[in-house]
C-alpha cells in the first residue's frame, strides 16, 4: 500500500528578522516532519537574520524581492501563485499582514489552495490602519484562524466581529535547551560582583523600556548592586539613551544594542529577566527566559498568566505599576534562593506547555484537518488545538 502524498505547505513572511513571529515559522519549517510534510519558506520583503540562519543550516528561502526593492512587492501574489503552481503548494500559512494579502489574493486565483494564518500582534483593535483592512478582508478567506492566545483570540473576535468557534488557539513554543552566554561580549558587565537584570527586545512603546529606566532610578537611590542590561535596537534608541543619561544612569543601565540570537548569547549571563511590557500576544523571548530557567519579573499582559504563575514561576505587576516592579526586583536581587525556586518552577511550566515540538505537533494537526476537509465552509472549526484549556 502506497504512502499517500506529503502536503506541500509554504511558511510565508514579510521578511524573516528577529521578531517572535519569524521565530515560529524558523522553529515550524525546521521541525514539520518531513516524511508528512514538504516545506517551502518564502520572504516577500528581503531577507531577514532568521532566512541568513536556515540557509546556513541547508534550508533553501525564498526571497522575492532580494535587492529589497519596494518597487517590486507589488506583483509578490502573482509570483506566490506561480510559485503555489510549480510546487504543488497545499496549504500557505501566513504569518504577517502583508504575507496575509498576498496569500489572499493568490487563493482568489487558485480556489483549491488552503489558506491559514496566524494572528501574532497583541494590542488589538490599537494595529496599524493598513494591516487592519487586510485583516478585515483577509480573514474571510482563511479556512483556519490561528491565535497564540486565548486574550488575543477575544481581542480579535471583538475588532473583526469573528465568530469565536472560527478561532484556534494554539501557543508559541520553545527550544528547551542550556542558555548560554557570549563571554566576549558581555566582559565588561560580569564578575563585577552586581546582579544582572536583563531584558531583550526591540525598541519601542509596547516593551516598556521608559517604565524600565523609572524603576532603575529608584533601585539606583535605594543602593542596590545591580547593573541593568537592554538588549535590543528601534526606533526609540536615542530618546532612551538620552533619558538613561538626564536620569545619570549611565552606569547602572547599559545598552548592548542589536544582537543577533540575543537570546541565545545573553541570557545565559542574566541573573533576573526583566520584561516591563505594555501589550504582548505571546512573547517569545519571556518563554526563552523561562526554558532557561531564569526568575522573572513581568507584567500581566498576553497569555503570562497562563504560563506562568504569580509567586509560583514568576513575578507579575499591571502594566505601568513602577512601584510593584521595583519592589519585586528588589525581593529577588538579594535572595538566590527564592531566584532559584522561580526559576525552576518556570522551566518546569514551558516544559510541561509551551515546546516546540507541542506547538509544531499542533500546527500538523490543524494542516491535516484542513487539507483533508472536502468542504471548508461545511466543517466545525470549534477545535482548539491547544493543550492547556481556557478558563
Amino acid at each position: 500500500m502506497s504512502r499517500p502524498r506529503r502536503i506541500n505547505v509554504a511558511l510565508i513572511a514579510g521578511e524573516l528578522s528577529g521578531g517572535g513571529a519569524e521565530r515560529v515559522l524558523e522553529l515550524l519549517a525546521t521541525g514539520l516532519d518531513p516524511e508528512s510534510f514538504g516545506v517551502t519558506i518564502v520572504e516577500l520583503l528581503g531577507s531577514g537574520e532568521k532566512a541568513v540562519g536556515l540557509r546556513a543550516k541547508g534550508y533553501e528561502v525564498v526571497s522575492f524581492v532580494p535587492d529589497g526593492n519596494p518597487k517590486r512587492t507589488y506583483l509578490n501574489f502573482w509570483r506566490l501563485r506561480k510559485l503555489v503552481h510549480r510546487r504543488r503548494i497545499d496549504l500557505i500559512h501566513s504569518h504577517s499582514a502583508s504575507a496575509l494579502a498576498d496569500a489572499a489574493l493568490c487563493k482568489l486565483l487558485t480556489p483549491h489552495l488552503r489558506l491559514v494564518h496566524t494572528f501574532h500582534y497583541g494590542n488589538y483593535p490599537h494595529l496599524d490602519a493598513s494591516s487592519m483592512r487586510i485583516e478585515r478582508w483577509g480573514h474571510r478567506l482563511l479556512d483556519a484562524m490561528v491565535a497564540v492566545g486565548f486574550r488575543q483570540a477575544e481581542a480579535i473576535r471583538r475588532t473583526y466581529g469573528v465568530p469565536i468557534a472560527r478561532m484556534n488557539v494554539i501557543w508559541n513554543g520553545i527550544d528547551m535547551r542550556p542558555s548560554r552566554a557570549d563571554r566576549e561580549l558581555l566582559a565588561p558587565y560580569l564578575g563585577r560582583g552586581r546582579v544582572i537584570i536583563g531584558t531583550i527586545g526591540t525598541l519601542f512603546e509596547q516593551k516598556g523600556h521608559v517604565d524600565l529606566l523609572e524603576v532603575a532610578g529608584l533601585l539606583k537611590a535605594r543602593g542596590l548592586p545591580v547593573t541593568f542590561l537592554i538588549v535590543g535596537a528601534g526606533p526609540l534608541w536615542q530618546a532612551l539613551n538620552e533619558r538613561c543619561e538626564a536620569m545619570g544612569l549611565g552606569d547602572y543601565v547599559k545598552f548592548l544594542g542589536w544582537v543577533e540570537n540575543a537570546a541565545d548569547r545573553v541570557m545565559g549571563a542574566i541573573d533576573i529577566f526583566f520584561q516591563p511590557s505594555r501589550w504582548e500576544a505571546m512573547s517569545m523571548v519571556l518563554l526563552e527566559a523561562a526554558a532557561a530557567g531564569k526568575p522573572i519579573v513581568c507584567t500581566d499582559v498576553g497569555e503570562a498568566s497562563r504560563i506562568l504563575k504569580d509567586g509560583v514561576s514568576a513575578f507579575m505587576t499591571k502594566p505601568g505599576d513602577i512601584s510593584a516592579m521595583t519592589d519585586r526586583l528588589e525581593k529577588l536581587v538579594f535572595a538566590q534562593d527564592l531566584r532559584n525556586r522561580l526559576g525552576g518552577a518556570a522551566r518546569a511550566s514551558i516544559e510541561q506547555n509551551c515546546t516546540a515540538e507541542a506547538m509544531t505537533r499542533h500546527y500538523e494537526a490543524l494542516y491535516l484537518d484542513v487539507v483533508s476537509t472536502e468542504n471548508k465552509r461545511s466543517r466545525s472549526t470549534t477545535r482548539r488545538v491547544s493543550a492547556v484549556p481556557e478558563h
